[in-house]
């Protein structure tokens, strides 16, 4: 993957400069809350990260990768795919710093990784994860497109798992 661009948004391969960025995103509690297993990440958590899914593209030929603003280049989140810990399925991961919020950044780059991931990729399924605890996770994930599929335990949590296939209707029509 070069880059997936949205009118708004870049996705691209990491740079060391992002860092910071994706430092400071990843050490908001509220962000964070709905991520993994819930808790804030260090800056050597968040660096060890990068690193992983940077490995992650090189083997898998997916990737987490910066979400970037285009009217200003700042790195404003992440997203993309990666292996999930549980069926080998691949996972959607989609995060966004507290300022994006309600902008439609986290659909719009999230759908435009279910485009690539489904057109390139040619995967069939793609899973998320919601903690129950965090509504607004639960209809971001309906928003884009994805169905309730089971409860599971995966990063040390319950979660509930969503998923969609490339061919349902919601998918077809662009959600």
């Amino acid at each position: 993957m070069s880059f997936i661009e949205t009118p708004r948004l870049l996705l691209r391969t990491w740079m060391p400069s992002d860092l910071a960025a994706a430092a400071r995103i990843a050490a908001d509690p509220e962000v964070m809350r709905g991520v993994g297993a819930g808790s804030p990440w260090s800056s050597a958590a968040t660096a060890a990260a990068l690193e992983r899914t940077s490995a992650d593209y090189d083997r898998d030929g997916i990737g987490v990768w910066p979400v970037v603003r285009k009217l200003d280049g700042c790195v404003v989140g992440a997203c993309g795919l990666q292996r999930a810990p549980l069926d080998g399925d691949v996972e959607l991961v989609c995060v966004l710093a507290r300022e994006l919020w309600g902008t439609g950044s986290a659909a719009e780059a999230a759908r435009a990784v279910l485009d690539w991931g489904f057109g390139e990729r040619r995967l069939a399924r793609i899973v998320a994860f919601a903690h129950p605890n965090v509504p607004r996770a639960v209809r971001f994930l309906h928003r884009i497109g994805m169905d309730f599929d089971r409860v599971v335990r995966a990063y040390r949590a319950d979660l509930l798992r969503y998923a969609v296939r490339a061919n349902t209707p919601a998918r077809t029509e662009g959600a």
